[in-house]
């Protein structure tokens, strides 16, 4: 299939009931790891990569690689890039190539944040290109997230309004989630959830995926959540595996250790055996 857009992953992901996951990816090796991962499970896969990581993986370098990495792939590829903040970045990103794009307006008013991700999608429509817009502020750290996941959660009505009135092709929600580590176990509002994909057509998308149970994930991707975020769990999943001593050595296990988190989220995510899509 090699590489696809991330809107006839997630169509067909929202059509047939299950999850596909979008994994941050820091390197080659990750990079590697994830597609070995998706081939041998025949999975699609969505590659990213977020705003806030470019000071140490910048994306002239990252985004090529991770295009050509999908286009030689056997099963269905997007690359995406995630937590868009400024203009001038997700311009450049859409420059070198990639399928889609994040705009994180989440933390302005309502108005402006429909305003702006209203521009962004005419942009990336003019360009080929579809987006991922966010309603209500998701715990965390990650691009400004508040400390309070409950502090501005996703409200349904808002919902069907900022859909309709930006044009975005998915929306990321705030159910509980949270970037980065849970400092807690996550207490995630399925009922508000279930009510967002009442009140809005567009696949939905959940933040925050390193760290919830895999019943939770099976019940968000039972009332519309189609993208997973995972970042966290990968990288904890490297640091406790690698190996210093030996450079080949330290890669090997890098790119295994990606392979097996990746793996394990696409079986949670009941995404294996779905690569023709």
């Amino acid at each position: 299939m090699a590489l696809v857009s991330m809107k006839s992953i997630l169509h067909h992901a929202q059509t047939e009931h299950y999850g596909v996951g979008a994994f941050n990816l820091l390197n080659m090796e990750a990079v590697k790891g994830a597609i070995a991962a998706a081939e041998e499970l025949n999975s699609p896969i969505i590659l990213q990569l977020a705003e806030v990581q470019l000071p140490h993986t910048p994306m002239h370098l990252m985004f090529p690689m991770m295009l050509q990495a999908a286009r030689e792939a056997s099963v269905p590829v997007a690359v995406h890039y995630d937590h868009g903040i400024t203009f001038e970045a997700i311009m450049q990103s859409l420059k070198y190539g990639v399928g889609s794009v994040m705009y994180d307006g989440a933390a302005l008013p309502f108005d402006e944040n429909v305003q702006l991700s209203a521009e962004i999608v005419r942009i990336a429509h003019a360009m080929g290109a579809d987006v991922e817009a966010e309603l209500g502020v998701v715990g965390g750290t990650e691009a400004g997230g508040h400390e309070d996941i409950n502090e501005c959660l996703t409200d349904p009505a808002q919902a069907h309004e900022f859909v309709k009135r930006t044009g975005c092709d998915f929306l990321a929600v705030a159910i509980g989630n949270a970037h980065g580590p849970y400092v807690k176990k996550p207490d995630l509002q399925m009922d508000r959830l279930k009510q967002i994909n009442e009140a809005v057509q567009v696949p939905l998308v959940l933040h925050g995926g390193s760290g919830i149970s895999d019943d939770d994930f099976k019940t968000c991707i039972k009332h519309g959540i189609t993208k997973i975020n995972v970042a966290t769990s990968l990288q904890e999943r490297v640091l406790a595996t690698i190996d210093a001593s030996n450079y080949v050595n330290f890669t090997q296990k890098m790119e295994m250790a990606v392979f097996e988190d990746v793996a394990k989220h696409m079986k949670i995510f009941g995404s294996i055996g779905r690569g023709r899509i």
